[in-house]
């Protein structure tokens, strides 16, 4: 009896090792069919990619993403219209957006923050196909970027050119928006003056919940304490579109107007002009009561008075019901400034 039980237990004993094996056999073999997805944090990633193989190919017979082989081209069954109203590309359906970038330095890969994956799917969406048109010069290599949507078990690849703003879909190049600029700036080439706006652009995008700023609506303001270098917005827009020392940065697709626009830029002073606003990145200008960039907040409300909006990072003074003069803050001290329109 005893020799039988112990031959039992050993039988169970085999058996219970037999299924293990099996199971991490199953697991190791789902694990690699799937899909990568990368859920990483929103910082810069080491991720495997791919050379050129069997790959989905856009209507030019070019790769869609040379790096990334199974990723697929954005479905547009027309160049007419905004990509979001395009059945065929499920915008609802995109999970996250992952970016890599190509340089003459190298590759690298970074997961974007969840709270900007809207702002970058919404400013892909909106485009407009038919307004959105670039007829330039095919770019060089460096400065492509891919911008990479992962739906549940897919993931869309759309080639960016830093140096022109511009998309590449079905073999047609299309301009981005204002926001792209900014983003793509802010995390590719964070040195440069373009990546100014994309910091205050994610400043900005707090104001847009109305839950995360104070408004005050009883301190009055003179319009005279509130012009930067003695000029209000309609006196530098002015001045910005006579001066030869603004040189034009950057084209984009207004989502607003549904127009191309243009970036100027003086560079040496650091002043940005977008056509609805005016940006302020050295402290080379103050206004009248001599808030400039490196202001202390005790100084700003000393002198300006409470603003009529604010949140941690952005106080905002209302000079008449179109126009604003922003103040970006950092540290307890003034980091930019601009004066806008709306």
């Amino acid at each position: 009896m005893k020799s039988l039980r112990r031959m039992e237990l050993l039988i169970i004993s085999l058996l219970m090792i037999v299924l293990t094996l099996i199971i991490i056999i199953l697991f190791y073999i789902q694990g690699k069919e799937r899909t990568p997805i990368d859920h990483s944090s929103p910082e810069i990633i080491t991720e495997s990619y791919e050379t050129m193989q069997n790959t989905s190919l856009e209507e030019s017979g070019e790769p869609v993403n040379p790096y990334f082989p199974n990723d697929l081209a954005v479905p547009l069954t027309s160049d007419q219209g905004r990509i979001k109203d395009q059945h065929s590309f499920a915008i609802q359906s995109i999970r996250k957006t992952s970016i890599l970038i190509h340089t003459n330095e190298g590759e690298r890969t970074f997961s974007t923050p969840p709270q900007n994956n809207s702002m970058i799917l919404e400013a892909f969406g909106d485009i407009n196909l038919s307004s959105a048109k670039a007829d330039i010069p095919e770019p060089s290599d460096d400065g492509i970027v891919y911008i990479r949507f992962h739906a549940e078990d897919v993931v869309y690849s759309v080639a960016y050119d830093l140096n022109s703003n511009t998309y590449l879909l079905g073999g047609q190049r299309y301009y981005a928006t204002y926001n792209t600029i900014g983003y793509m700036n802010l995390f590719c080439r964070p040195d440069t003056i373009l990546a100014t706006l994309g910091e205050m652009r994610m400043t900005d995008m707090e104001t847009e919940d109305v839950s995360r700023y104070v408004v005050n609506q009883s301190e009055q303001y003179k319009t005279s304490e509130l012009k930067v270098q003695n000029q209000n917005f309609a006196e530098w827009y002015d001045h910005i579109k006579g001066d030869p020392n603004y040189k034009q940065q950057m084209r984009f697709y207004s989502i607003l107007d549904d127009k191309i626009k243009t970036i100027l830029v003086d560079e040496q002073n650091g002043v940005l002009f977008t056509g609805l606003s005016v940006f302020f990145t050295k402290n080379e200008v103050e206004t009248a009561d001599g808030i400039s960039i490196g202001s202390s907040t005790y100084d700003v409300v000393s002198r300006l008075g409470e603003p009529s909006k604010m949140t941690r990072s952005k106080w905002s003074y209302q000079v008449d019901e179109e126009h604003y003069l922003h103040l970006y803050m950092k540290e307890k001290k003034v980091q930019y400034m601009s004066l806008s329109f709306l």
